[in-house]
């Protein structure tokens, strides 16, 4: 089983720096030590996160070197009580910069292609159905960011 402290150090290179601004701590589920809790700072990103979690639970997966499914079965994002406080204190605060929206960015058809051999692999029709939409939304959001940072 793996500590939580090389979860939380796990996490911190498996996910993107964006996300990391707004992922707030990582634990085990008491309850099924085999499924992976991060809050998040808002409902919506629990939601987006949410959708992208398969994604997630393998990144994690294999970063830790666990070989086993059983042994990180699920991955949940779920909005931590310091939002509220945190969403207050942010609101007091006057703000230099907003964060940019980020457009997602419609993928190649090799891009996509790509997405569609990686799933391609997985016997379950609704799993690999609901995989691809997951990555083609995550990879078309990584392609919106990397757009704002071109000059």
């Amino acid at each position: 089983m793996a500590t939580a402290i090389k979860l939380q150090k796990t996490w911190q290179t498996v996910a993107a720096d964006t996300v990391l601004d707004h992922s707030d701590n990582i634990i085990f589920d008491k309850k099924n030590p085999a499924i992976v809790v991060i809050f998040v700072d808002d409902s919506r990103w629990a939601a987006e996160l949410n959708a992208e979690k398969e994604i997630y639970r393998v990144q994690l997966s294999q970063a830790m070197g666990l070989v086993d499914e059983s042994q990180l079965q699920e991955v949940r994002f779920a909005v931590s009580r310091k939002a509220g406080l945190k969403k207050l204190c942010r609101s007091s605060q006057k703000r230099s910069e907003d964060e940019p929206y980020v457009q997602p960015l419609p993928l190649s058809a090799e891009e996509e292609g790509y997405a569609r051999e990686i799933v391609s692999r997985i016997v379950d029709e609704k799993l690999r159905i609901s995989l691809f939409k997951a990555m083609k939304a995550n990879l078309e959001w990584k392609k919106g960011i990397e757009a704002l940072k071109k000059p």
